[in-house]
Parts: structure tokens; sequence; C-alpha cells
């Protein structure tokens, strides 16, 4: 061998060398996300659980139930196994619910933006179908991060990684959150939550 493949192959044995002493980091910051992603998960079942538990009262709860304690279980599949995002039964319980999803948003946001044309009204959460479709909005955006989270997981770096999870975090926080403090203010346009 001549002076060139002798340094390359030390350059190709110190990034082996480098990537493996680097594994036992990327391991556990994954395995802290992996954590973090489930408990993310619990909270935003939860959240579900309350949505589809309120539309008792609804004048429609056959179609509003379905709609929210779909992701309610969907999110819990992914709690009892994290590999449940990937299964065919995940995926097509996802995928329908999606298509209905983007279906009620299209209807409600023509709905609610006639409304606004007609009476200039400039709060959309003043409205039930304003609320309706926000409604809509987070499920299925939370479906969606959900969908490609295992691609997300085995495609990014471990900072990339952390930064996305923060950014989960807070998103998965912010339904709950905000539900809690209009229940608590009691705000005009929440007085019928509950």
């Amino acid at each position: 061998m001549d002076s060139d493949g002798h340094e390359t192959m030390r350059k190709s044995q110190s990034t082996i060398t480098s990537y493996l002493d680097d594994a036992p980091v990327a391991r556990e910051v994954i395995s802290k996300q992996s954590w973090l992603w489930t408990g993310i998960n619990v909270v935003m079942a939860i959240f579900f659980a309350l949505a589809a538990f309120v539309q008792i009262n609804d004048p429609d709860p056959y179609i509003w139930i379905p709609i929210y304690l779909i992701p309610c279980l969907l999110c819990c599949a992914i709690v009892w196994s994290r590999d449940a995002v990937d299964q065919l039964y995940w995926r097509v319980t996802a995928a329908v619910h999606m298509g209905f999803s983007i279906l009620g948003i299209v209807i409600l946001t023509f709905h609610v933006g006639g409304l606004h044309m007609k009476q200039g009204f400039f709060n959309p959460l003043g409205l039930e179908e304003g609320r309706e479709l926000f409604g809509l909005l987070i499920a299925l955006g939370w479906t969606l991060l959900c969908w490609f989270s295992g691609h997300i997981m085995t495609t990014c770096s471990a900072g990339k990684l952390s930064i996305l999870t923060g950014v989960t975090v807070l998103l998965g926080m912010l339904p709950l959150t905000m539900w809690g403090t209009c229940y608590q203010s009691n705000f005009k346009h929440c007085d019928d939550m509950l």
C-alpha cells in the first residue's frame, strides 16, 4: 500500500472510532427524547380525553366525541408502545382520522369565514364553529406530528432532536394550558365549555 492508502485507512478508522465514542451520548439523548415523547403523549391523551368528555353536552356528540377520542387512543397506543406509529392499525386509523379532519377543517373554515364576512365577527373562538375548527386543527396537527415522529427520531442529529423535542413539549402543553386558562378565567367565549 502506498502512503495515500494508509492515510485514507487511518482517516476512516478515526472516523469510525469517533462515531463509536459518541454513540453512548447519542443513545442517552435519544433515550431522554423517548421518555419526553411518551410523557407528552400522556398529556395529549388526557387533553383529548377531556375534550371528548365535554362533548357530551354538544348538540352533535356523535360527531365530536370520536373526533377527540381517536387521537386520545392513538396517543395511548404510543404510550403503550413507542413503535405503535409504525404499525398498520395505527397508520390506517390516523390516515382516516386525518382525512375526516381535513374535510371538517375545510367545511368549518368556509362556514366561519362566511359568518365573518356577513357579521364582521372578529374572534373565531366566539363561535362554536370556530372552537370546533381549532379543535380539529389541534387534533390534525398532533396526529401529523405523531405520524412523522418515527422518521424524525431516526434521521435527526442529537442536537436537532433536542430542539424538536423542546418545541414538541411546548406545543403539547399549549392546548391543555390554554384550555385551563380559558376555563379558569371564564372568558365570554368559553362560557359553554362545561
